[in-house]
């Protein structure tokens, strides 16, 4: 097994499990047991020196002094703050530290739905048409989209303020629905037109001109009881593992949408890992968000993409670590 040889740092918020959450639950992105003991098992594994915890970036403030010679990987969520997934890569950067994942500038990017969708745009990548709903004097532009249109948090990641619920279907719905978000998570909304058609991620990792695997995905119903081309892939559909799967089509989709993906992987400079998820309709992609804090469990559709090109868990892990101690 490949290994590296300086410590390293696991930021970590933790939570049992993710059972009882519902559409304002803000702790979706915090991390569960059985997660967080894949991940640090498995880094423990990969490292001839000693693995820290730290809950958050206070925790890791206060001992950062013991780090200046180790590598940081971040799987820290936090909660109402649209800068927080940018605390760490700036914490490291002013002291130094490597760090595995998206620098700040692309972490406040891709956690901004809007501006987004601004930069799919430039590389090619379409997007639904929107409206930002910044309070409720801006209802009105609920009438500019073609319904249905689907009403989100601007600012959250992991299904956090997404059920069914948010798909509507008419101007009265959607002016609920928007108020209850604005009320629920105080941060614009964003409201978008619905795409109808499969559930497509496409898996980048690498470093700026030198991807390491690009792989894509479609969601599929074991059951065949869902159409999931028309409705949401929602925080209980992601807990629903035993109906919900995924599987590798990477050569069924035209090959633009992966270079246009590729360019805009490379144009944001560090971010190592990401997941941009889409619709895929009348065979054109559609761009929902950007992840470049992509959920790194054993179950992640990134080890299933290890695993197609016949490397392991482990390995994924290595290669994130390795790209990012090599990196100037």
């Amino acid at each position: 097994m490949n290994k590296i040889h300086i410590n390293i740092v696991l930021i970590a918020d933790r939570v049992n499990n993710h059972d009882d959450a519902t559409i304002t639950s803000k702790t979706l992105e915090m991390v569960e047991d059985e997660y967080f003991n894949d991940i640090y098992n498995t880094l423990s594994s990969l490292t001839t020196k000693k693995i820290y915890h730290y809950i958050n970036p206070k925790i890791f403030l206060e001992n950062i002094h013991k780090h200046k010679n180790d590598i940081v990987l971040s799987i820290w969520s936090g909660v109402s703050s649209r800068n927080r997934k940018a605390l760490i890569p700036s914490i490291c950067e002013a002291y130094n530290i490597k760090y595995v994942g998206a620098d700040t500038y692309t972490q406040i990017i891709c956690q901004d739905k809007e501006m987004s969708k601004q930069i799919c745009k430039k590389y090619g990548i379409k997007t639904a048409n929107y409206q930002l709903i910044k309070d409720k004097d801006n209802l009105n532009l609920l009438n500019f989209l073609k319904y249905p249109i689907v009403i989100k948090p601007n600012f959250e990641g992991g299904s956090i303020g997404i059920s069914q619920k948010n798909l509507v279907y008419n101007f009265n719905d959607a002016e609920k629905m928007t108020l209850f978000l604005l009320e629920t998570f105080n941060q614009p909304i964003l409201a978008e037109e619905f795409i109808d058609g499969e559930e497509i991620s496409i898996l980048i990792i690498g470093k700026k001109q030198k991807i390491d695997m690009i792989e894509a995905t479609v969601l599929y119903d074991t059951t065949n009881t869902l159409n999931l081309t028309k409705i949401l892939y929602d925080f209980e559909l992601k807990k629903n593992t035993t109906i919900i799967s995924e599987k590798i089509i990477t050569n069924e989709l035209n090959k633009e949408i992966l270079v246009n993906a590729i360019n805009l992987f490379n144009s944001l400079d560090k971010v190592d890992i990401m997941r941009i998820d889409g619709r895929l309709h009348n065979n054109d992609f559609y761009c929902i968000e950007l992840s470049p804090d992509a959920y790194l469990g054993k179950d992640t559709t990134f080890a299933l993409a290890y695993q197609h090109n016949s490397k392991t868990y482990s390995d994924m892990l290595f290669t994130l670590l390795n790209n990012s101690i090599e990196s100037d």
